[in-house]
């Protein structure tokens, strides 16, 4: 059933096609809870994908990346420290870029840059300068769903512009 571009799936239907169109949404989802804009590359280049499957899937999947990078963070990168044991310390050239954004933009700056450099390194950013973690998630949360949009409207005005 079509609403709007948006597919919603019956669990119930005959085919059994249900499980492919739940595996696109799952795996964009995934893949935007880690790097926003590849998700968003990938579910533009799934032609069964309308405006809203963009949307929640892309958003949805960085938003709930965000919110478990927000509140466990810090625990995942302990970890994946302790597993790969990897102390390949930062450039400095990259430190110095960190708190030229942070103290021209802050918590905005960074947040607009998520999608860009992933939302995980960009909580990890916002982590460090002591940000609260529900500013955090509002700022996050705003820029992804801006984005989101944004791209999925871009995608919708090229296919009306091709025809």
């Amino acid at each position: 059933m079509e609403v709007q571009g948006l597919s919603l799936v019956l669990l119930s239907s005959v085919d059994g096609g249900w499980t492919e169109e739940i595996g696109a949404y799952v795996s964009v989802a995934l893949i935007s809870s880690v790097k926003f804009l590849i998700a968003v590359i990938v579910a533009l280049g799934n032609q069964d994908f309308g405006f809203w499957d963009i949307i929640i899937s892309a958003g949805g999947g960085a938003i709930l990346g965000s919110v478990v990078y927000t509140y466990f963070g810090t625990e995942i990168r302990k970890w994946v420290q302790r597993t790969f044991r990897r102390s390949k310390p930062m450039s400095i050239t990259r430190r110095r870029f960190i708190v030229k954004v942070w103290r021209r933009w802050g918590l905005f700056g960074v947040a607009f840059l998520a999608p860009i450099i992933s939302p995980m390194a960009s909580i990890g950013i916002a982590v460090s300068f002591q940000e609260p973690p529900r500013r955090i998630l509002l700022y996050m949360t705003v820029s992804i769903l801006a984005w989101s949009v944004l791209l999925a409207a871009f995608r919708e005005g090229v296919i009306a512009m091709l025809g």
